[in-house]
């Protein structure tokens, strides 16, 4: 049985709940002074005000989009993209330990807000945390469709990541082993029993180095997929192929 660790989503925190709770205080006095005023009238008010932060963050001006974005921050505490943003100043204004808590905490509202791992990737990438940085790009990847420029990227940085440290090889093929158990969970249903997927991501790989012309470590994936799935007679031929290819190396 394959067993791939998947990185997990940061669990709420105190801060998180704090926000969390700030924002619904805000919205209950809100309903209480006025009963038209909304939730959706104060995500509006907090938007113009990222708004106005990105024409000023556009125009260089990062001391004014950092009043904007942290005033969109007060209006509405579970604001994600804004904390986002005020990161993306932070750095510019060379607060790193700012920036940090701000990609951290946008992370932490919106689990599933792709940009806020992309810059935080960066941002460790930047400061040569190179483990921190793999594991980010590893969670964009599997949040991100495989299609997205940036999913594409996050896999460029995360191989070239792992050229350098062992450890972050672990990260890399984990990763890669999810996307190819993804990817045969698609394309083939019929698939049920663990050991049969685990032998077909084995073949995968086998057949991935085969054709790239690295025959001794297709052997390799390829008598752990024919251990698991020993039936599997597609498996078996490309075996037999590849060892003969083998034993015709220099």
């Amino acid at each position: 049985m394959l067993f791939c660790k998947r990185i997990k989503t940061p669990l709420m925190t105190s801060r998180l709940a704090f926000l969390i709770f700030l924002t619904s205080l805000i919205y209950c006095l809100s309903c209480v002074n006025s009963p038209v005023f909304s939730y959706d009238s104060l995500r509006e008010q907090a938007s113009e005000y990222r708004n106005k932060g990105f024409e000023a963050q556009i125009k260089g001006d990062n001391r004014t989009a950092a009043t904007f974005y942290k005033k969109a921050i007060e209006i509405d505490p579970t604001y994600s993209i804004a904390y986002n943003d005020l990161g993306i100043v932070y750095e510019k204004l060379d607060l790193p330990f700012d920036a940090e808590e701000m990609y951290k905490l946008a992370i932490e509202l919106d689990p599933h807000y792709l940009a806020a791992y992309t810059n935080l990737a960066l941002f460790y990438e930047k400061r040569k945390d190179y483990q921190q940085a793999a594991r980010l790009w590893s969670r964009r990847i599997e949040l991100g469709e495989p299609t997205d420029p940036w999913t594409i990227k996050a896999k460029e940085h995360l191989e070239n990541l792992a050229k350098t440290d062992k450890n972050i090889y672990k990260i890399y093929e984990q990763t890669e082993t999810l996307s190819i158990i993804d990817d045969v969970k698609g394309k083939k249903q019929d698939i049920k029993d663990s050991n049969q997927l685990a032998a077909e991501v084995y073949f995968q790989r086998g057949k991935e180095l085969y054709e790239q012309g690295q025959y001794i470590q297709a052997l390799r994936q390829l008598h752990r997929a024919s251990n698991l799935d020993p039936r599997n007679k597609e498996i078996e031929d490309l075996l037999i192929q590849t060892q003969k290819r083998a034993l015709l190396m220099p």
